[in-house]
């Protein structure tokens, strides 16, 4: 959570990064939560909330640690993300982010930003570039043309709204990344 947020740092969230649940672990921490209030105002149900919870937590655990194995590959990677979404994730399976493509969190960049990333791209070894899907195109194509360096478009929001969703978004994330990257 920012100290102050102000116009010059763009479209920064005041009450911190709400992309807090890209890792998977802060999805237990959240369902707990949802739990807890759940028993509050439905007590006559609370075992059956507590069971559900049980549940997800044990899938959560064993999930990541399949999702680790997967991307361990990638462990210490240096990466460049379109906006700041994927902090939580970066931190999550040991990824770098060492930039981003817009110079502040909702503003564009610029032909000089640009070349200042094909510089980085170039120095760093930086293996992939996560972009969320609604960003235009343009910027990370003109990185894959002057370095080459893969392109992930992942959603960073879960928009399906079935009780596997979580899950099933964090699987197409990853199998994505760990499916046409090739390892470092």
């Amino acid at each position: 959570k920012p100290s102050h947020v102000d116009a010059s740092m763009g479209d920064v969230h005041a009450f911190g990064n709400p992309h807090y649940w890209l890792d998977p672990k802060n999805g237990i921490v959240i369902a707990q939560n949802i739990t807890d209030a759940l028993k509050k105002v439905d007590p006559s149900n609370s075992e059956t909330y507590n069971n559900n919870f049980n549940k997800f937590k044990i899938e959560c655990e064993d999930r990541f640690k399949s999702w680790q194995a997967k991307l361990s590959c990638f462990s210490g990677a240096k990466i460049i993300t379109y906006h700041s979404s994927w902090a939580y994730f970066a931190d999550a399976f040991k990824l770098l982010i060492i930039e981003h493509i817009e110079p502040y969190p909702g503003i564009p960049p610029t032909g000089n930003h640009l070349a200042h990333l094909v510089k980085m791209i170039k120095k760093e070894n930086v293996v992939f570039i996560l972009q969320e899907p609604y960003f235009s195109e343009d910027a990370p194509k003109f990185l894959n043309r002057q370095t080459n360096v893969k392109i992930f478009k992942c959603q960073p929001a879960c928009t399906d709204i079935k009780s596997t969703s979580f899950f099933t978004h964090f699987d197409e994330i990853i199998n994505q990344i760990a499916g046409t990257a090739g390892g470092k």
